[in-house]
């Protein structure tokens, strides 16, 4: 169960940078509009 769970939490590592980079980029774009 715990190798599932590493697992799990590398994949959000690997996410969270992409994510947060994608609300970023969303949220400066909708910035630029008002």
């Amino acid at each position: 169960m715990m190798e599932a769970l590493d697992h799990l939490v590398e994949k959000l590592d690997g996410l969270a940078p992409t994510a947060a980079l994608v609300l970023g980029s969303g949220l400066g774009g909708l910035v630029d509009q008002v």
